[in-house]
């Protein structure tokens, strides 16, 4: 039986040369600007169709929810640029960016789902917690009061649609592409899971130093268990839970379309992230290994 590269050398699957990393970075680029930019026309085109107001300064629509979806689907450009990048500029099959069984595992990501949203919960707890508790912000955005429930059911109808995208797209391309990149040259998969928190925290913003350390550490954590597990399924379980709970909130209590990211946060940000992100690794990975252990006790019943 031929084994099974792990997952941050997954660009030796293709025809592989020294070059190809390189020249699938330059494809990213190209991909990822036209993506986005062509997103951010057809949004600017749909805008004019049906009279959303432009925005001011980075947002592209004056009503915070219309230009959340914009965010949202921007961001989700990362999958396809991506997987063309890995596909045509390093030959080998796109799905290896999910995973070491060149697909995402569904049963594998929906139980990572089920150990993300205690996490979650206990990760927003402890923010909170802590924010009171020194008198620090509660929120990193801008909360208000409740904002009814047409408009709530409006923003939640975006976030719940465009979010996953959104957080699969950022897990796409800094826990998948960026950490296969670095094991295209090295075998040690440390210097793409250390790059891979740097990087995602940097796309952030630098904000402050607690949020700015937050985002390395969570990047960092989630990049470690991609490679543990083999795939990007615990990292976009925990993703996708944490932005929707935190877009849900924000619908709920016009937090929608502001300037701030999770970049902003302060110090009770890190210390949550300290106490939570280690035992969500721990738990996710024995998971994994349960499971893994089960399945290869298995064992066909005919010829």
């Amino acid at each position: 039986m031929t084994a099974v590269l792990p997952y941050h050398r997954m660009a030796h699957t293709g025809p592989y040369r020294w070059w190809r990393p390189l020249f699938s970075a330059l494809l990213l680029l190209g991909f990822g600007t036209l993506l986005l930019m062509g997103s951010v026309v057809v949004a600017y085109a749909v805008g004019l169709i049906t009279g959303l107001a432009r925005g001011e300064g980075s947002a592209v629509f004056a009503d915070p929810v219309a230009d959340t979806a914009v965010q949202l689907f921007t961001l989700a450009m990362f999958i396809p640029a991506v997987l063309l990048a890995v596909s045509l500029g390093e030959r080998r099959p796109a799905g290896t960016v999910c995973s070491v069984r060149g697909r995402l595992r569904w049963n594998w990501l929906a139980r990572c789902v089920l150990i993300a949203l205690p996490a979650v919960v206990l990760l927003l707890a402890l923010h909170i917690g802590l924010a009171i508790a020194s008198s620090q912000d509660t929120w990193d955005g801008d909360f208000g009061e409740w904002q009814g429930w047409p408009r709530f059911l409006a923003g939640a109808l975006v976030v719940l649609l465009l979010c996953p995208l959104q957080a699969a797209g950022e897990e796409f391309l800094c826990r998948g592409w960026l950490v296969q990149w670095f094991g295209g040259w090295l075998r040690s998969p440390w210097p793409g899971i250390l790059a891979s928190g740097l990087v995602f925290s940097l796309l952030h913003g630098f904000g402050q130093p607690g949020g700015f350390l937050e985002l390395i550490l969570w990047g960092a954590t989630a990049a470690w268990l991609t490679v543990r597990t083999g795939g990007l399924e615990a990292a976009i379980a925990l993703h996708v839970v944490n932005n929707l709970v935190a877009l849900l909130l924000a619908a709920a209590f016009g937090g929608l379309g502001g300037e701030g990211s999770a970049a902003d946060a302060s110090w009770p940000a890190l210390v949550a992230a300290v106490l939570v992100m280690p035992g969500y690794a721990w738990l996710t990975a024995k998971s994994y290994n349960t499971m893994t252990s089960v399945s290869t006790k298995i064992q066909p019943s005919g010829p």
